[in-house]
C-alpha cells in the first residue's frame, strides 16, 4: 500500500508520527443519509415550527417598516 503521507520524502532518520490507521467516524456519520423517519420528523418540525415562525417574523418586519416609515414621513394615519 503507497503511503498516503509521503513518508519517502522524510528526512532519514525521522518517521510519519500521522496515526492513518484511525478512520473519522464524524464524517461517516454526517454523509450518512436519514431514516425515513428522521426525514419526516425534519419535515414536520420545519412545516409546524420553523415556517410559522418564520411567518410571524415576517410580518413583525413588516409592521417594523411601516411603522417607521411614518414616523420619517408620513405622519399619523388621518
Amino acid at each position: 500500500m503507497a503511503d498516503p503521507l509521503g513518508a519517502s520524502t522524510l528526512p532519514t532518520g525521522t518517521t510519519s508520527t500521522h496515526n492513518t490507521t484511525k478512520t473519522s467516524t464524524k464524517k461517516e456519520a454526517v454523509d450518512a443519509p436519514l431514516s425515513k423517519a428522521a426525514e419526516w420528523r425534519r419535515c414536520l418540525l420545519l412545516a409546524f415550527v420553523g415556517l410559522p415562525i418564520f411567518a410571524l417574523l415576517c410580518v413583525c418586519a413588516y409592521g417594523f417598516i411601516i411603522w417607521f416609515m411614518q414616523i420619517l414621513f408620513w405622519g399619523p394615519p388621518t
